[in-house]
């Protein structure tokens, strides 16, 4: 499992490369951008909303990757996003909300799984099988029971590894807006 700060830097980096069809954030620059970039931050992370029902049974792992970890998850939260957007936007933030939720996925998919259940129910409810990357690379946090099980030395160093990878990608992806967003004006 992935961090929020490595979901959150993905979910920046698809904002920054999809400013010209899906965020908005064409024509504003980052001074009036930023609510969008701290919706993708958090739409990149909500699949793992599902540790909060885990803190009031008292595991935190009791109900991880679940639901939230599926297509149908990803299609339900993008309808939902539509039906309360406003304006002409609406199927934009609607898909945007779809892509940011895969990306979510896509991380999970790849990063090595080191507890049960192993893998995230992609299919999720019309299966219940399981999918796992067998080659996955990208490294996993250890965690036990409880919250406080988070903090500890092997999750500093996946969080540094984390920002190792994925913090270029977002640099990366806001030079590419830069760049973008001067060759239209």
């Amino acid at each position: 499992m992935s961090t929020p700060i490595g979901h959150s830097l993905a979910g920046v980096s698809i904002c920054f490369l999809t400013s010209t069809y899906l965020c908005p954030l064409q024509g504003r620059g980052l001074r009036r951008g930023w609510k969008s970039l701290l919706f993708c931050a958090i739409i990149a992370c909500l699949p793992d909303i599902d540790f909060l029902p885990g803190i009031f049974v008292g595991n935190i792992n009791y109900y991880h990757h679940k639901g939230t970890h599926s297509i149908f998850f990803a299609l339900v939260m993008s309808l939902a996003v539509w039906a309360v957007a406003r304006g002409k936007n609406r199927v934009k933030w609607g898909f945007l909300t779809f892509i940011l939720i895969l990306s979510h996925l896509a991380i999970d998919y790849i990063t090595i799984d080191l507890g049960a259940p192993f893998g995230i129910p992609l299919l999720w409810p019309f299966s219940g099988k399981y999918f796992c990357f067998q080659n996955a690379f990208l490294p996993s946090t250890v965690r036990s029971a409880s919250v406080a099980s988070v903090f500890n030395a092997h999750n500093l160093r996946v969080i540094l590894s984390e920002l190792i990878i994925y913090l270029p990608l977002a640099i990366i992806s806001y030079v590419v807006y830069r760049m973008v967003r001067k060759r239209s004006r």
